[in-house]
């Protein structure tokens, strides 16, 4: 599984890669831990894209979408995570 880190300005169109490299088609989900601790599932809106080959697009970035993405691939042979740091500058 492989993702990046990004660095936005606000307003900006952001793309989260995530790719799961398996013989068997994975499911990918993506969850926003926040300054808090809490993590939330990360769903489908008006401003975010969740496609099916596992990136996550944020149509317009806002300063509360920042924080550490959790990116999580899994199959029959079970899950694997890794992280992605979205920064967001304000303007």
């Amino acid at each position: 599984i492989i993702a990046s880190n990004i660095t936005a300005d606000e307003g900006q169109s952001v793309t989260l890669p995530c790719r799961a490299i398996a013989a068997d088609k994975s499911q990918i989900t993506w969850m926003l831990k926040a300054s808090s601790g809490l993590v939330t599932n990360i769903v489908s809106t008006a401003n975010i894209q969740l496609d099916p080959s596992g990136d996550l697009t944020y149509a317009s970035v806002k300063s509360d979408n920042r924080g550490k993405h959790i990116c999580e691939a899994c199959n029959t042979a079970g899950c694997k995570s890794v992280d992605a740091f979205l920064n967001v500058l304000c303007k």
